[in-house]
């Protein structure tokens, strides 16, 4: 029977709600570890475990998505690094005046931005 009284209406929302929203966090958070881990291993073609499956190239099914495949899709969404600093990046590296370690810290934080705008757009609460 629906209730009659607004406020524990709206209260009982809220509660479901903000449940709902810390359970997401988690699992962004989760996601991103698990891309940042990946990432340490520095494998391009290693399997992200963590990300959806896509249809394979010939579409015939599906399959696991590559590290190298989840970051050049990270690379599009918004709120994240974009192709022109990987490009950036690439050429700071290659010819850069830059010191080596000012280079590694903005591809680190590049694969964490990336990460972190993956799991923003894959995270996924059972229900």
């Amino acid at each position: 029977m629906a209730s009659t009284n607004p406020v524990m209406d709206a209260l009982n929302y809220y509660i479901v709600q903000d449940a709902y929203t810390a359970q997401l966090a988690e699992a962004e958070r989760s996601m991103a570890d698990a891309f940042e881990e990946l990432a340490m291993k520095a494998d391009a073609n290693a399997f992200a475990e963590f990300a959806p499956w896509v249809r394979d190239d010939t579409g015939t099914g599906l399959r696991k998505q590559t590290l190298a495949e989840v970051l050049l899709y990270a690379l599009d969404y918004s709120n994240g690094p974009s192709i022109t600093e990987a490009m950036q990046l690439i050429l700071n590296a290659a010819y850069g005046n830059l010191s080596p370690e000012v280079v590694k810290a903005q591809a680190r934080d590049l694969v964490e931005r990336a990460g972190k705008a993956h799991a923003r757009v894959n995270a996924e609460v059972g229900e």
